[in-house]
């Protein structure tokens, strides 16, 4: 190494990727710890170190002073430092996000992106560090001191300076926001909603969600679908195997149907599997056959989708390797929903099929929660299973992961883990979304005839009555500032979303309580934007899930719900 204060280009990167090695920035290597060990005693080698050291303190103070907002470094509503910005979300999500996780071949491929760009950063410093020139005197700097102590403006805590970057990828766009609706037979209704999630807001990735529902004959189909994060072609895969699944349902099921019991014990019976997990009923076994065979399809179409753009000029000029089924990797939930007849009543009849995680529920009319799924879990904690892992095709994996429910239902939801981890346990956690949904407006409930009922209801909470309640509901909302684009048209830049648990404490009730009583969460639903309260139940729902606030949720958010 040079023992003048210049360096040759190829010095420079010597010297900064052996101390990057100290700082197991870079991996071990025999040269550069003996590089280390020959120049450690050098003074310019010394002083050197030192200024590294200084860069690394100053960005260590302003990232710290930037999470606890914390003096002037700390006011995030000013900071544009992109390198400090960066690195505040890295934190979080490292600190408290679960798709980091070591141990598993995708979360390590995510980790390891998440790495490279942090390294990036880390080495930057370093460089400017080594480079730069001793800083001119101030002159007359007394002179410019007044002596008098500087007066610190006091700034409102604030949450992580989250940004906004549209997609950068061009190829296969997903739009940032997706939301459908549907009417159906027996008075049931289906609304949907997927949204980009704020990490991929914050870093200009794509939405990796997808779902799809469709009606054939007396069934609806529902399809959901997360993409691996780090399988930068995984959005393709969620979006092909749910179409391919849902129309190779509607196309079996258009004709078919289940044939009325004579009681609902007939029905019951029908509904058990022997030792096989064949289902007792012929004609329920059938669906239990074309739901696997949906997923084989959606295999099948993922399979085809990666042949086909091995093909295609675009995607081999930006890949640089032959492109593999793993490069679509996607989870994918499936749920069909009927009405049976049995003793001459009406029952909703659901089958489901999961591979990967997510979670579908229904809830009865008696206030019951089933959880219709299993999230796969692999060989190590925190693992997700795929559907492009071909062992999860097999039958004796498939029909472990079928579920059953026939009942009189009041909501059946399928979500992607964007959701389903921010209301883990799923047990009570499905009600708690199901209370959310209904206290935000985004699923319907009836109004209480007079007052006098909703009085009665809340004698025997700790609100009492309808005025307590009123001066309760300030304490029932929180403002969320949402991450959105700057051409966003007629979008609210802030909300308000009431939290079913805060009403339960401020009840002094469990959630459980709450949500069986449709006259307390009545009294308390509100508009998460007045100006909205025209707007349809799956653009609501949008905004919902847009905007309700986790500690340590960034991802996606995908929800489809049937209701009554």
């Amino acid at each position: 190494m040079s023992t003048s204060e210049e360096l040759t280009q190829e010095e420079l990167e010597d010297l900064v990727k052996t101390i990057a090695c100290q700082l197991y920035i870079e991996p071990y290597q025999d040269k550069y710890q003996q590089n280390w060990n020959n120049w450690n005693n050098d003074p310019t080698f010394q002083n050197r170190i030192n200024k590294v050291h200084n860069s690394l303190k100053e960005m260590s103070d302003q990232l710290f002073a930037y999470l606890l907002n914390s003096g002037k470094l700390g006011k995030k509503e000013s900071h544009n430092n992109t390198d400090i910005n960066f690195l505040a979300v890295m934190w979080q999500i490292c600190m408290y996000g679960n798709i980091y996780t070591l141990g598993h071949d995708e979360k390590k491929s995510e980790q390891k992106d998440t790495q490279k760009k942090v390294q990036e950063v880390l080495l930057n410093v370093i460089r400017k560090a080594l480079t730069a020139s001793e800083p001119e005197p101030v002159a007359n700097l007394s002179s410019q001191n007044s002596g008098e102590s500087p007066q610190e403006t006091p700034t409102p805590p604030t949450t992580a300076n989250w940004h906004y970057l549209p997609v950068q990828d061009p190829l296969d766009k997903h739009s940032e926001f997706h939301c459908e609706a549907q009417e159906l037979a027996d008075s049931f209704k289906i609304i949907g909603a997927r949204v980009r999630g704020k990490a991929h807001k914050h870093q200009g990735t794509n939405c990796d969600d997808w779902f799809e529902f469709k009606t054939s004959g007396n069934w609806t189909i529902i399809a959901v679908s997360d993409g691996a994060g780090s399988k930068r072609l995984s959005r393709i895969g969620a979006k092909v195997s749910c179409e391919a699944a849902v129309e190779y349902l509607v196309q079996q099921l258009q004709n078919y149907s289940i044939k009325e019991r004579d009681n609902i014990d007939d029905l019951s019976r029908s509904l058990t599997r022997n030792k096989k997990w064949v289902f007792a009923g012929e004609d329920i076994e059938y669906v239990q056959q074309y739901l696997h065979t949906a997923i084989e399809q959606a295999y099948k179409a993922v399979e085809q989708a990666a042949t086909e753009l091995n093909n295609n000029r675009e995607y081999a000029q930006k890949f640089d390797k032959k492109l593999e089924i793993n490069d679509f990797s996607a989870t994918l939930l499936l749920a069909l929903h009927t009405t049976v007849k049995a003793g001459g009543k009406s029952y909703s009849l659901i089958l489901t099929c999961q591979i990967g995680d997510g979670m579908l529920a229904a809830l009865s009319r008696e206030n019951n929660l089933t959880l219709l799924g299993e999230p796969d879990s692999g060989e190590y904690g925190g693992q997700t299973e795929f559907l492009t892992s071909k062992n999860k095709l097999q039958k004796a994996n498939l029909v472990q992961k079928t579920f059953v429910f026939a009942g009189d239902i009041k909501a059946l939801m399928v979500m992607t883990d964007g959701v389903a981890d921010d209301y883990f346990p799923s047990k009570p956690g499905m009600l708690a979304l199901y209370g959310d949904l209904v206290l935000n407006q985004v699923i319907p409930i009836a109004e209480p005839q007079n007052k006098d009922i909703v009085n009665d209801e809340l004698r025997n909470t700790k609100l009492r009555n309808i005025q307590g309640l009123q001066h309760a509901k300030e304490k029932l909302l929180s403002k969320r500032k949402r991450i959105i684009g700057p051409n966003t048209k007629d979008e609210p830049e802030e909300v308000n979303i009431y939290s079913i648990d805060d009403y339960a404490r401020e009840l002094a009730k469990t959630v459980e309580q709450v949500v069986a009583s449709p006259v307390l969460l009545a009294a308390a639903k509100a508009e998460m934007y007045q100006e909205w309260s025209n707007k349809r139940r799956e653009e609501k729902l949008q905004l919902w899930l847009d905007s309700y606030y986790r500690r340590a949720s960034f991802d996606d958010r995908t929800l489809v719900i049937l209701y009554r």
